[in-house]
Parts: structure tokens; C-alpha cells; sequence
């Protein structure tokens, strides 16, 4: 009698260590992190058209160094204005089509025939009517303020186009590992719960896996929202982390 219920007792061990061990509590946990953006870029495009392509170039240059020299006055750094991008491609004439020396037989009906004159058709050689000059240039900014006062002086100079502002993060990172820490206390919680309904305890982790990556580098907003006497704003935006983890019961 003794003897099986040592048995008894070493069996009914053995099934609650294997239980433990190998059955869990799954959770996901999410979380966000919301902050204000503190960084801000803009590009800006100036196109030309005309007939010599060395004087629409001059233009395009010419446009591109008052944009230039206007966000230095406005407190831009040189080494966060790019300028370099350059595009000049040829705009062609329709090709004419002659016609000469040939027929066409046309059937009215069964019986009759209309011969048309017709003529060989013949392709003339594309050429260049007009070039198309572009330039595009890229800036990053300080803050909104700066971006309200820049937008009236870039209309005045007569840009072609003005990107929706893009709003970032200088270091998108570290706002993801806050969240990421937040999601897995948000895991831990849910295991509680979950635990405690059940009458059981949460050991330790048995394993623990990545599932959501949401820290994105950068926002827009429409570009032509200001304008004199209007202050732009942005509210903050959010950066998600989400983890899945099965923890352990105890029983």
C-alpha cells in the first residue's frame, strides 16, 4: 500500500514538472510611444521649357541660387540644402507622315470596285522642338516656424513645386525601445490575468519573439497649407511595438 502510494505521488510529480515545462500562456503584447516630430524636410522643384538648352539651363541656376541664398537668410544650414540633382531631357516634334504613289482598292459591293489614289508613306526624322530643365532641391529644417516663413519667398521666386513638408524623427530608435518595453510589461500583465483566472501562477519565459515593427522615419502634410499669417502645427505621432511571449505555468 505504501509502496503505491509512492508510486502515486513520484507519478503525479513527474506529470506536473511535464506540464510546466512544456505547456504555456501565450500572449501578444502592444504598446505606443507618441512624441512631437523634430524633424522636418522639404523639396522643392524648379522646371524650365524654352528652345536652347544652355539658356533655359541659365534660367533654371539662376532661380536655384535665390533659393539657395534665401534659406541661408533664413537660418538653413549649407550642409542641409542639396542642390544637386539636375534633369535636362529634349521635347520632339510629332513625326509628319507623307503619303504618295500608291492605291487603294475599296469594294462598294459585290460587283463594284473604287480605286483611290493613295501615296507611299513615308516617316520624317524626329526633331528637337523644345528642352525641359529641372532641378530639385532638397532641405531640411528647423522647425515649422521655419517652414511658414520659407513658403511665401518660394512662391515670390516662382518655383515649379513644393512637396508636402515631411515630419521625422531624429532618433526613431530609441521611441521604438521605449515601446518595445512597454509591450512586453503589457504581456506581462495579460499573463496575470489570465493566470489568476485559472487558478495557476506564471513561472518564467519560455520564449519570446518580435511581432510588430511600426517606427516610421517620416510624416507628411500638405505643403500649401500656410501661407501669410497662418502657423502651421503637428500633432504628435505614434511609434507601436508588439511582442509574443509564452510564459510558463505553474501549477
Amino acid at each position: 500500500m505504501k509502496l503505491l502510494r509512492k508510486t502515486c505521488v513520484i507519478i503525479s510529480i513527474v506529470l506536473s514538472s511535464a506540464v510546466s515545462a512544456d505547456e504555456g500562456i501565450d500572449v501578444i503584447g502592444k504598446a505606443e510611444v507618441k512624441a512631437q516630430p523634430d524633424q522636418f524636410s522639404l523639396t522643392i522643384s524648379i522646371k524650365e521649357r524654352g528652345l536652347a538648352a544652355s539658356k533655359v539651363k541659365q534660367i533654371v541656376d539662376k532661380k536655384s541660387e535665390q533659393v539657395v541664398n534665401m534659406f541661408i537668410k533664413q537660418g538653413v544650414s549649407e550642409s542641409h540644402i542639396d542642390s544637386s540633382m539636375l534633369r535636362m531631357y529634349p521635347i520632339y516634334e510629332k513625326p509628319e507622315v507623307m503619303i504618295e504613289n500608291a492605291e487603294l482598292e475599296h469594294r462598294v459591293n459585290n460587283n463594284n470596285k473604287v480605286k483611290l489614289p493613295l501615296h507611299k508613306q513615308e516617316q520624317k526624322v524626329q526633331k528637337i522642338r523644345l528642352f525641359d530643365v529641372a532641378r530639385t532641391i532638397s532641405v531640411k529644417l528647423n522647425s515649422l516656424e521655419q517652414y511658414d516663413s520659407v513658403l511665401e519667398h518660394l512662391v515670390k521666386i516662382g518655383v515649379s513645386n513644393i512637396s508636402p513638408i515631411q515630419l521625422g524623427f531624429s532618433d526613431p530608435d530609441a521611441l521604438y525601445q521605449r515601446a518595445l518595453l512597454h509591450a512586453i510589461d503589457n504581456a506581462k500583465d495579460k499573463a496575470g490575468n489570465i493566470a489568476k483566472q485559472l487558478g495557476v501562477s506564471v513561472g518564467k519565459v519560455i520564449s519570446i519573439k518580435e511581432t510588430g515593427y511600426h517606427a516610421p522615419s517620416v510624416y507628411r502634410m500638405a505643403a500649401m497649407e500656410s501661407k501669410a499669417g497662418f502657423s502651421s502645427q503637428a500633432t504628435d505621432r505614434s511609434i507601436s511595438a508588439q511582442v509574443a511571449i509564452t510564459f510558463q505555468i505553474i501549477l
